[in-house]
């Protein structure tokens, strides 16, 4: 068994000299096979995906419709970020980190492809100029055996995953959101950053990184403690609740009668700290969620901390891009194309930063 574990970490100490900031065709390739090979699994997991998540919702919603995030049971907890292996075995640079972010992905049991294209691209950035970079996936349960077998395997090989007793589907992402504040309040040191984000986003770490390094600094400079609500993808002001019932972010009179939002960040991904993170977690308990969780979480519950709207910041040239290349929907050759293009412009940027792949 001992040499088994020795072999397993000389592969992986062999694949991070490699690969550290050095694109390759190989490590282009490689992407997009991943993107080609798994489109098939993604399709079967998509049908049935739709006969078991009605099955789960049906029996489990009226399980939970009484209850909150704080009753849930974690199934599985994501053990990669707590042992913090990739700075303690393959980063170098880990003794020069300045500061942590975990960066919690919304995803869901069939998303295995969605998953495995992150993992293989901007997810394996452990380590960039100071700053130390974690991702974990938040799935809520699955009564598919396909998926859940799948989602056994992942969690094997990778346990990044956090796995909760709870539904999976998009209208109650909200209850998937407030699982993944729960455990970072649970967990995470008080000092480290949070991220959320959905997962079908190519993210720029090399840029998130710098983009965090200026807000610390700003921090430092004008003499506040209090870090921003940063919006990494998009955000809005003044937008107004969509009131037409077939719309995917339809919200009636009963949950919100007012006809502006406050100013929020969007759900592809917005960063901010723990700090903030943990109150917003706390006065989310004294309120019934909303499916827009991004308005809820960053818009209204931000504004019923006090936090001003100032602190919802907005980025001129966003750090997170959506790509319909995720989706699997039409031509596989293009899209495939298109992620090794934009990934290749991202390995560009980062030429002159330390960085540590894991």
């Amino acid at each position: 068994m001992a040499s088994l574990h020795s072999r397993r970490r000389r592969r992986r100490r062999d694949d991070y000299h490699y690969q550290q900031m050095h694109p390759s065709d190989w490590q282009i390739f490689r992407v997009y096979l991943i993107l080609v090979s798994t489109s098939l699994i993604g399709c079967y997991g998509l049908i049935s995906y739709v006969a078991s998540t009605h099955r789960y919702n049906e029996a489990r919603l009226r399980e939970l419709a009484n209850i909150n995030a704080t009753d849930i049971e974690y199934i599985t907890e994501p053990q990669l970020v707590l042992r913090n292996n990739c700075l303690a075995e393959l980063c170098p640079s880990g003794k020069d980190v300045s500061w942590h972010l975990v960066i919690f992905v919304k995803s869901s049991a069939t998303h295995s492809l969605h998953r495995e294209i992150i993992r293989r691209t901007w997810a394996r950035w452990g380590f960039v100029d100071g700053g130390h970079f974690s991702t974990l996936f938040v799935i809520g349960g699955n009564e598919d055996p396909y998926a859940s077998e799948i989602l056994k395997e992942e969690k094997r090989r990778y346990t990044d995953i956090l796995h909760y007793d709870g539904p999976d589907d998009y209208k109650n992402i909200a209850f998937k959101t407030l699982i993944g504040m729960r455990w970072a309040v649970e967990n995470l040191p008080r000092n480290y950053y949070y991220a959320s984000a959905d997962d079908d986003f190519l993210v720029n770490i090399a840029k998130m990184q710098e983009t965090i390094d200026s807000y610390r600094d700003f921090m430092v400079k004008n003499g506040t403690n209090i870090f921003p609500i940063i919006c990494m993808f998009d955000g809005r002001d003044k937008a107004k609740p969509f009131r037409d019932k077939i719309s995917k972010w339809y919200i009636s009179m009963e949950e919100y009668r007012w006809p502006e939002y406050p100013k929020f960040c969007m759900g592809g991904m917005y960063v901010t700290s723990l700090a903030m993170v943990r109150d917003l977690w706390e006065i989310s308990q004294l309120h019934r969620p909303m499916r827009v969780d991004d308005v809820w979480i960053t818009g209204i519950l931000r504004k019923k901390l006090g936090v001003p709207a100032d602190f919802v910041t907005l980025l001129s040239d966003p750090v997170a891009h959506h790509y319909l290349g995720f989706k699997v929907k039409a031509d596989l050759t293009s899209q495939g194309t298109m992620m090794q293009d934009e990934w290749t412009k991202l390995l560009a940027l980062a030429e002159n930063k330390t960085v540590c792949t894991c």
